[in-house]
Order: structure tokens, then sequence, then C-alpha cells
């Protein structure tokens, strides 16, 4: 790939001057050497991309239907451009789940390595799961950080094409049960364990597919088998549906990543273990099989070994 495109962003300058004269100005350089490279770029293309006039000039037909494609490699290699900057400059490129920003864990693992590695330039892209994990298996990402169902062998091969596998290595720092929320005053506050069958007819706000689709199927077939009335908050992503539940008073579905959170400080809610429900999910930081910079290897050894000292402590959390 030319990380230069200079023929696609002169053709661009004029399509958008719609004048050789001002687009030479602001591609600088001289009108007669912005002519012949269209010309040429033309030459190699197979067709006129302009109809030159004396007063004005306007793309063809044909360079109407370049345009997109046009702009599509200029961006393209905008991208490459910076790539190459930040891997010539060492630069770690971590993805993660835009959820992931407030659990505890991740931002202990990233805010230490930070802290530790103050001269590795570092660059955190926040996006959606199906981004994160495309940017990763496209090389664009080094390492990311998610939240994965740990699904059964059956939710797996259901599920096949949720969470990709080719390529990817994968270290679990974390494994939470889904556990219900219930308000301290509701008569299930007072269970050390619930039993599944204890749900039949109770209201339970559960999440929706922002945290995948095996998840969520998961989570819904367990409760539909209990035989509990669903209820789908308007926001349904796991922090927002355990604010739903404090806020209506009512049980909700938690991950349990969220229990350290100031504006829950006091909502009067506890946690349980529901019995026979054997869902859980993972932290995890994933990575490509392609041989890692020294960087992202030095992130993934500080990772694992934070993962084996958390192993040894217990868990600690506001819910009880």
């Amino acid at each position: 790939m030319d990380l230069d495109a200079k023929p696609y962003r002169c053709f661009l300058a004029v399509a958008e001057h719609g004048s050789f004269g001002r687009a030479a100005a602001v591609m600088n350089m001289s009108q007669p050497a912005l002519s012949a490279l269209i010309k040429e770029f033309e030459r190699r293309l197979g067709f006129d991309l302009f109809a030159r006039t004396s007063r004005r000039v306007e793309l063809t037909a044909q360079g109407q239907l370049f345009l997109g494609n046009a702009q599509r490699i200029v961006t393209e290699t905008n991208f490459a451009r910076r790539m190459a900057g930040d891997i010539s400059a060492n630069q770690l490129l971590i993805g993660a789940t835009y959820y992931t920003a407030i659990i505890a864990e991740r931002i202990a693992l990233t805010d230490g390595h930070l802290r530790d590695n103050p001269d590795i330039p570092t660059r955190i892209s926040v996006r959606t799961q199906r981004a994160v994990y495309d940017d990763l298996q496209q090389k664009r990402l080094e390492l990311a950080i998610v939240l994965e169902h740990e699904a059964t062998p059956s939710q797996q091969s259901m599920f096949v094409n949720e969470i990709p596998s080719e390529g990817i290595e994968r270290l679990v720092l974390r494994r939470r049960p889904v556990r219900l929320l219930t308000p301290q005053e509701d008569a299930l506050a007072g269970l050390t364990s619930i039993p599944l069958a204890r749900l039949a007819g109770e209201r339970i706000a559960i999440i929706n597919r922002s945290h995948g689709v095996s998840l969520s199927e998961a989570v819904i077939q367990k409760l539909t088998q209990a035989q509990a009335v669903l209820v789908r908050p308007p926001e349904g992503n796991a922090l927002a549906v355990e604010r739903y539940g404090a806020l209506m008073r009512m049980s909700a579905v938690t991950l349990g990543w969220f229990d350290d959170q100031p504006v829950r400080a006091n909502d009067r809610m506890v946690a349980r273990d529901i019995e026979g429900m054997d869902i859980a999910t993972m932290l995890v930081l994933a990575r490509g099989v392609q041989p890692p910079r020294p960087a992202a290897e030095a992130f993934w050894r500080a990772a694992k070994a934070a993962t084996v000292e958390s192993a040894t402590m217990p868990s600690t959390g506001r819910h009880t």
C-alpha cells in the first residue's frame, strides 16, 4: 500500500475545490505538476476523472463513481500511517470493552502498567466487544481486555461465531458467578443462597445482549425454567440493570463486577448466590498468537503474575 496515496489525495482535492489552481495550493504543489499527476493517474485507471471546461473542472460519471473508493483508500492509508508511527515508537495498543473501564481489576492492571512503565507510549482504545475482537484479529491491537461468558461446551457450539478463537490466546484474570441482587427489605435477602425454585413469580430485571448473546440467553433460560417474571429495563447493560433494580426496589441480575461503585454505596441491595444457576463471566486478557513485541509481552507477564497473586487472596466486595 502507498502510505502517501498522493494521486488519490490530489484527485479528492480537485473534486472538492473544482479547480486545479486551488487544489494545487492546498496540496502545496504547482498547478502544472498537479495536472500532470492527474493525467498520469487517469491513464493508469483507464478513464477520465474530470471534464475540464474554461470555467470549472467537474467530475465525469466515472469520476463520481470512483470518489467513494478514493475516500476509503485515503482513510485507510491515514490509519496505516498512524499505525506505522505507533509501531515505530513501540507504542502499546490495548483494546478494552467500554464497561471494563469501571471494573476494579481492569483499572488495577492498566493503571499498574502506566505507573510502572512511564516510558512506554500506551494507547487504550475503548470499543464494543465485537469491534475489539475485530481489531485484535486484524492486528490493529496487540492486547484486549473483555468480559466473556464462561460457556458450557453446548453453549459454545451454539454461539460459535460470537467469540472468535482462531489466532487468539486468552488469559483469564478473574471469574465471577452471576448472582441475584435483591433489596434488603425483600424476603429473599434473608436467604444465604436462593434456590431456583424460590424465584417462581419473582420479578427480576435481566441483562440484554450487550455482554454477549450466549450470556443473555443462558440467564433467560435459567430464570424462565424457574418461572420468574422477566423484566427488561430501559437500559440492558449490567450496571444499568443493577441501578434499575435498586431504583425500582426489585431483584436484578448482577454480574458482580461493579460492587464498589460510589453511586451505589447506599442502594440497600444485597447479592445472593442462586442454587443451580451455574453461570459465570470471566475478565479476560486476549492477544494474537503472533510473536509479541516487548511492551505487550511485559504487560501479559504482569497480568499473569497479578492473576496468580489474586488467586491466593479472598474476594472482597460491598454486597453481602
